[in-house]
């Protein structure tokens, strides 16, 4: 099991992908910033991460692999700023009922979101201001 003492952690520009399992099972952690330079995160980068409650994803993420983020169960609010959709595997959020989590994503590419799957699980999709 990962340090249950990490709350919060912000990914620095210096890295580009997030390789698999790096968080997972870091049941302490509730906050991740992962910057504009990650471009993927791996399977099972944050699998387990059950108190992470908020996500941000920077602008360019491309891809996210297998169960990324599955059963991260309090997951409330994932910001997205990737203005084109992030191929996204079909279980990157299992177990993590995006049914009841608000995703937070540009403007420009709120319906674009809304019909690509598995972003349209999300119960709450809304639109953020990108300046």
């Amino acid at each position: 099991m990962k340090s249950l003492h990490l709350k919060e952690i912000t990914i620095p520009s210096s890295v580009t992908a997030i390789s698999n399992n790096t968080f997972y099972g870091c049941r302490g952690l509730t906050s991740v910033t992962i910057g504009d330079s990650v471009t993927s995160i791996g399977d099972e980068a944050f699998y387990s991460c059950i108190n992470l409650t908020s996500v941000t994803i920077g602008s360019g993420l491309r891809y996210i692999y297998s169960k990324a983020f599955a059963y991260c169960s309090s997951l409330t609010d994932v910001y997205c700023y990737a203005t084109k959709v992030p191929s996204t595997e079909s279980d990157a959020f299992n177990e993590s009922y995006p049914e009841y989590v608000t995703l937070h994503v540009p403007a420009e590419a709120i319906n674009i979101y809304k019909t690509t799957a598995p972003w349209n699980s999300f119960g709450n999709i809304v639109a953020i201001i990108v300046e």
